[in-house]
């Protein structure tokens, strides 16, 4: 999973780039800190927004594969493609 820069509420590296926000993406940025206080690394924003989706992922590319799945298209087998995305959801 690729990490990204963890930028608190009170960090003042991006005091600028704040300025320039809006009204409404500062109280987004600060609901969002609120739910999840260490910003994308806090572990429940991982647990509730993040883990399932990346698993997912990770069964989607087990499962059905680029090559598996454009075998399978040439093939026509569009059933086949859909049983698998089902059982992945």
């Amino acid at each position: 999973m690729e990490k990204t820069k963890f930028v608190s509420e009170n960090d003042t590296s991006d005091s600028k780039q704040r300025e320039k926000m809006s009204a409404g993406a500062r109280q987004c940025r600060q609901k969002f800190l609120r739910f999840f206080p260490k910003g994308f690394y806090d572990e429940k924003y991982i647990a509730w927004e993040r883990g399932y989706k990346w698993q997912a992922h990770e069964r989607w590319n087990d499962q059905l594969n680029r090559a598996e799945f454009r075998s399978l298209l040439k093939r026509q087998e569009f059933s086949e493609i859909a049983r698998i995305k089902k059982r992945i959801e």
